[in-house]
């Protein structure tokens, strides 16, 4: 029987568990403001038809690559306007990437369905399975 790799493992360990505690508290801004989830899988060639196979997605779905600064530069986007609260959540997100950088190699994000999508970052750890964070995104 092949793993079920829709559902995250827990308690999250090694480079995981790192991420799920940098990621800790945060909402990914979009028309949902979705938490993060830690996970991590085995290794398989990470691709679109993988990602949807391992994650239990259709093999129809639309799933398209981005880049990581990219995907987080308007959440690590301080400005002169915003309050401290703001300010300090932009901060949070700036150490996430960092410490997504510090823990993954090879690191890819795919965007898994339309206005309504799974985001999965995911790269390879130090203990040779992959790590990541899930989250979900609505845009209209």
């Amino acid at each position: 029987m092949e793993p079920d790799f829709s559902q995250p493992t827990f308690p999250p360990q090694g480079a995981a568990a790192e991420l799920e505690r940098a990621a800790h508290g945060l909402l990914f801004p979009s028309e949902t403001d979705a938490p993060f989830e830690a996970f991590e899988w085995p290794v398989f060639e990470l691709n679109p038809e993988q990602l949807l196979e391992n994650t239990g997605h259709p093999p129809d779905m639309a799933v398209s690559a981005l880049d990581l600064d990219a995907f987080f530069a308007p959440a690590c986007r301080e400005a002169d306007w915003q309050e401290p609260r703001q300010r300090a959540t932009a901060q949070r997100f700036q150490a996430l990437l960092g410490t997504l950088k510090n823990a993954l190699d090879e690191i890819k994000v795919y965007r898994v369905g339309g206005v309504e999508a799974d985001v999965y970052i995911v790269g390879l750890n130090q203990e040779g399975t992959l790590s990541g964070l899930k989250t979900r995104i609505v845009e209209t």
